[in-house]
Formats: structure tokens, sequence, C-alpha cells
């Protein structure tokens, strides 16, 4: 029975407090990613009272996909995008950037039914005994979130691989 603030009463209150505030007052851009549809629990209108300049989600992630030669593969899910789409698209904000950044991202790939792209190749996954052991629900839907977690993991260290070998490496906080 509890309300979701970006759907509460404080939907439309500027919270002074809003990190994006404080950094959009000191000249960055502010920007919040999402994997999904940031119209979802009506985020895009809660966001942009707390100072984001822009609220960004799968439509502005598939329409860069589609500019930047497409994909072979689908590069969304039940959610949204896959995470490695979504860091491409940060890759390109920050490559792109002519004054500071602030940027919030928010994936959606470790939500059921905790699915991966189709070109990810995954690694073998070693359960420990004693983890078997504590499982007491379904063992596929577990596995399947364990495969979506290394997928996640793996996106997100691709893109700080990419981010140290990047010019903007030193001036980026992660």
């Amino acid at each position: 029975g509890r309300t979701v603030i970006s759907e509460s009463k404080l939907m439309g209150t500027t919270l002074e407090t809003s990190p994006a505030v404080i950094y959009k007052q000191q000249g960055y851009d502010t920007s919040f990613i999402y994997g999904g549809n940031p119209g979802w629990r009506r985020l895009n209108t809660f966001l942009s009272k707390q100072g984001f300049d822009k609220v960004e989600g799968t439509a502005e992630i598939e329409d860069y996909v589609q500019k930047n030669g497409g994909s072979q593969v689908p590069i969304t899910h039940d959610w949204g995008v896959f995470d490695q789409k979504l860091y491409n698209y940060l890759h390109q904000k920050q490559e792109n950037a002519d004054k500071p950044q602030f940027i919030v991202l928010l994936s959606t790939t470790n939500q059921p039914p905790y699915t991966v792209p189709q070109d990810y190749n995954i690694k073998s996954l070693q359960w420990p005994e004693k983890l078997q052991e504590r499982v007491t629900g379904d063992k596929d839907l577990v596995h399947a979130r364990f495969e979506s977690f290394q997928y996640g993991c793996d996106a997100l260290g691709n893109w700080l691989q990419q981010l140290e070998k990047s010019p903007f490496n030193e001036q980026t906080v992660v």
C-alpha cells in the first residue's frame, strides 16, 4: 500500500538536496539514463523536477543504435535495453560532451525473466555445493539470474575498460 515518491504528491516537488540540482548549479549538464521506459512510475516527470536536464531511456538508445548501423541481434529484453547498449550510449555521451556532465545510469538487466543478449557468451557457472543446498526455489530461475548478473557485470567491466583507455578517464568519477 505504499506510494512510490515519483508517483506521490511530491512528484512535482524539487528536492533541494537532489544531486542533479547541486551539479546543475555548478554548470554541469545533468542526465538520467534509464535502460527502460522513463515513463515507468513517472520517473521522467519526477526526475525532471530533480534537476535532470535530460531523462533518456529505451527510445533514445534504440534511436542511437539505429543511427549507428543498427544491430544484428535484438538489443532489448522485457524491461528495456541490454546493458552493453546502455553503456555504449553512455560512452558516446561522454565523447560528445562539451561541458562537464553529471550522469546517473540505471540498468534493467537484473529483472526477471533474466535474459541476456543472444550474442553474449555465457561462461560456465559452477555452483558451490553449499550454495546448491541453500537454494530452495526454482533452480533454473536462480541459474538464469546468475547468468544475467554475470552479463551485467561483464558489460560494466567492458565499459570501465573502455573508460580507462579514453581521454576523459582522468575527469570521470564512477
